[in-house]
C-alpha cells in the first residue's frame, strides 16, 4: 500500500500489476498501520487545492 500525495484519505494497492486508487471515505490513510484510521491518528495533513 502506498499513500496518495493528493489526498489524505486515498491511498494505492497494487492489482494485477498495476496501481488502484483506493478510498477511507471521511478517515485518513495510516501508513504506519496500513489501515484507515482517524485524523488524529495519522501525521497527514490534507494538501490544498
Amino acid at each position: 500500500m502506498l499513500a496518495s500525495l493528493k489526498s489524505c484519505s486515498d491511498y494505492y494497492i497494487c492489482r494485477y500489476g498495476k496501481p488502484l486508487l483506493v478510498s477511507c471515505g471521511d478517515k485518513y490513510f495510516n501508513g504506519l498501520k496500513g489501515i484507515c484510521d482517524l485524523p488524529e491518528n495519522t501525521r497527514c495533513v490534507q494538501p490544498q487545492a
